[in-house]
Order: C-alpha cells, then sequence, then structure tokens
C-alpha cells in the first residue's frame, strides 16, 4: 500500500512537471504551439456552438410551450439541466477529440520531449511520415471509441437504484483516470513500437502510477483557461512517466524484452 501511495503520489506530480518543462525549454515550446492553438480555437468553438444552439437542443426533446406559466417554467428548467449537460459531456470531451485533431503535433512534441529528457539516445531524430500521421490519428478514434463506451457503462450504471450514483462515481473516476494515462502514454509508446496491447498492459500493470498521472491530469482539465495547455503538458509528463518507469523496470516483461535491442545509447548501455 505504501508503494502504491508513492507511485501515485509520484505519478500525480507528472501532469503539472509537463508545464514546467515547456515552459524553460525553448525547442518544446515551439512544439507545443501548435497543439494549444488549435485546443484554443476548439475550446471557443465548443462552447459558443453549445451557446448559440442552446434552445435547440433542449427543442429536440421538448418544444417550448406558448401560454401556460407552469409548463413554461417546467421548459426553462429543462433547458437549464439540458444545457449544464451537455456543457458537460462537450467538457469531457474536450480531451479526446483534442487530442485527435492535434495527435500529428502531439507525436513531434512527444519525440522532442522524449530526445530532451533521454539525451544518450542514439537516434538525434525521430522521422516522421504520413504513415505514421495516419497511425496516429487511427490511434486517436479507437481511443475516442473506448471513451465513448465508458460514458455509455457510466450512465447506464447511474440508472441503477440506491447505489448506482455512487458505482458510477466510482467507475466513472477510475476509467477516466486510466483513459487520461493510455491517451497521454500512447505517444511515447507508439514511436517505441509498442503495440496497441502492450499499450493497456503497461497502463494496468502500473496502476498507481496511472491512476495518478490520470488523476492529475483530470484535474488540470478542471480548471479553466489553464486546460487549455493541458494537452501538450500532459504529453510531455506522459514522456517522463515512460522513461522513469522503462529505468525502474517498470514496463511489462514482455513488451520491454522484445525492444531490448532497439533501445540503444550513445554508450553502447542498452535499457
Amino acid at each position: 500500500m505504501i508503494k502504491f501511495m508513492d507511485d501515485f503520489l509520484t505519478g500525480f506530480r507528472l501532469p503539472m512537471s509537463g508545464f514546467r518543462l515547456i515552459w524553460k525549454e525553448p525547442r518544446l515550446r515551439r512544439y507545443a504551439a501548435v497543439p494549444f492553438i488549435i485546443n484554443s480555437l476548439l475550446f471557443i468553438l465548443m462552447f459558443y456552438f453549445l451557446y448559440a444552439y442552446r434552445v435547440e437542443v433542449v427543442e429536440l426533446v421538448w418544444e417550448r410551450p406558448e401560454n401556460q406559466m407552469m409548463l413554461k417554467v417546467l421548459w426553462y428548467m429543462l433547458a437549464v439541466f439540458m444545457f449544464a449537460l451537455v456543457a458537460v459531456l462537450s467538457y469531457f470531451m474536450f480531451t479526446p477529440v483534442g487530442c485527435l485533431i492535434s495527435s500529428p503535433f502531439n507525436e513531434f512534441l512527444s519525440a522532442r520531449a522524449e530526445l530532451l529528457l533521454d539525451p544518450m539516445k542514439k537516434d538525434a531524430e525521430i522521422p516522421f511520415s504520413i504513415k505514421d500521421m495516419g497511425r496516429s490519428l487511427v490511434a486517436e478514434l479507437i481511443k475516442l471509441g473506448i471513451m465513448l463506451g465508458i460514458m455509455l457503462v457510466v450512465l447506464l450504471l447511474n440508472l441503477m437504484p440506491a447505489v448506482g450514483s455512487l458505482l458510477s462515481l466510482l467507475v466513472g473516476f477510475f476509467a477516466a483516470a486510466l483513459f487520461l494515462t493510455l491517451e497521454y502514454m500512447d505517444y511515447p509508446l507508439s514511436h517505441n513500437a509498442y503495440k496497441f496491447r502492450e499499450k493497456l498492459n503497461a497502463v494496468v500493470y502500473n496502476m498507481g502510477w496511472s491512476l495518478g498521472f490520470g488523476s492529475g491530469a483530470a484535474l488540470l482539465l478542471l480548471i479553466p483557461l489553464l486546460n487549455l495547455f493541458c494537452i501538450p503538458a500532459c504529453v510531455v509528463g506522459a514522456v517522463r512517466l515512460y522513461i522513469m518507469l522503462r529505468r525502474e523496470g517498470g514496463m511489462p516483461q514482455a513488451a520491454a524484452a522484445e525492444r531490448e535491442s532497439d533501445i540503444v545509447y550513445d554508450d553502447g548501455e542498452v535499457v
């Protein structure tokens, strides 16, 4: 339990460490700029359309009554509830959709951060091609599907009588934390040739780290304006998490063993 809490707290601090590293390193700031601009525009557009079409969204469920005062009051109460519901759903879809759109630039940022944090790597450049761009987009679509599935399960749990709300809260937190870790760990694991099943194993194998990192990322997402910087910071934080786990032997054995000959450093040491 002590080790689990230590891993959790270390993982929790890593997303915030991404902010500090991007701020200190001009070489990373230029790669973080494009995802930040994309996420800012996405965030503004998302809430603009949510506000502009707020009436239409409610009228999909119930057309606005014209005469009876009581029905009007009920309609406006429904309008407030629907607006809040769509706002929350849009807010939590911000990360997967933002990552989907900015995924090629996040790949660049992750690769440069790994070279910077692991300067003894032999490869001075990590190539990025149209094929890599397509692969990263497909990976984001898969993760988006997983996110939608998680949201559906949490919604169904909430419909259960008595314990449904508590269950949905616990399962939602647990699943969201693991999903966010998978979301950002995907970048360093991808350009180190890990397959999707191996990525899942890496996240589950290091449960304390994963829950801590995901919780830290979720907290950053809840802070207005700061959440616009969250995706680049978490991409860099996930690189630090990957390097720490690899050096401490925390990666799944089957995945690590297949790559021992591929991870070579200037001094000939294999990690």
